[in-house]
């Protein structure tokens, strides 16, 4: 018997097997509050964290790409506007946004800012989902804060919607609204909006905004979507256990 050829082919199965290592990510952080030019010009609040994967492989950087270009987005002033090409560009245009305006409202005292915490909050064999906090100010009485999440297919780094996730519709809206009534304690005879909320036609709707967090699905109504800007976020959170038979999971 050729030992060698079947060793030789052991191998070759072996290598042919081996999974592609784990991703990983190390996290960047992006402030103004020691940036010289801000000693002496004015600056907005600017304070970012966000994950960068490691590795030099196409789901990777496809990851860390989709990653940027959401924070990039929540940088934009005027949609129409010049599009930064990295965070780092994005925080400097809105520096000089924020400059401009202040030189022609000099009286304006409040600081624009952006705050973004972007990070991990759930993955499987399949899939890799993120969670970004963002809080802008860019004058006016108040500023605005909204919860996003983004998923990425973990084979092919590519960013897809959370609808395709979904596989009976009609089945997670019963639950969520079960779910929803049951959290505001109201009753299954109640107006939805009983409380205060602002369905159309007090007809209880999904959600823009799903989460997928460790083991719960999370339904996100940011502000003005169901309530007003004092409510704030309004958030839902559903065991995976009890809502997987809705969800494309696996």
């Amino acid at each position: 018997m050729n030992y060698k050829y079947l060793l030789a082919s052991f191998l070759v199965l072996l290598i042919g097997c081996e999974q592609p290592a784990p991703l990983t990510f190390e996290n960047i952080h992006l402030s103004l509050i020691d940036d010289p030019d801000c000693s002496s010009q004015p600056c907005p609040i600017i304070d970012i964290d966000y994950p960068v994967a490691l590795g030099e492989d196409e789901v990777s950087i496809s990851i860390s790409t989709g990653l940027e270009n959401r924070i990039i987005e929540s940088f934009q002033i005027n949609p129409d506007g010049p599009k930064a090409n990295t965070v780092e560009d994005a925080i400097a245009q809105f520096t000089q946004g924020y400059r401009a305006d202040k030189a022609e409202f000099p009286d304006m005292n409040a600081q624009y800012e952006v705050s973004i915490i972007l990070e991990e909050s759930f993955r499987n064999e399949k899939l890799i989902c993120f969670r970004q906090g963002d809080f802008k100010y860019t004058g006016g009485a108040h500023g605005n804060g909204v919860t996003l999440y983004q998923y990425f297919d973990l084979q092919s780094g590519q960013e897809f919607e959370f609808d395709k996730l979904i596989a009976d519709r009609d089945g997670l809206a019963n639950l969520a609204e079960e779910k929803f009534r049951a959290k505001f304690n109201i009753g299954p005879s109640e107006s939805i909006n009983s409380p205060g909320f602002w369905f159309e036609e007090e007809l209880f709707a999904l959600p823009e905004t799903f989460g997928l967090e460790e083991d719960q699905l999370m339904l996100v109504y940011n502000t003005y979507e169901i309530a007003s800007y004092a409510d704030g976020t309004v958030e839902v959170a559903i065991p995976l256990n009890e809502v997987s038979e809705y969800l494309n999971l696996e």
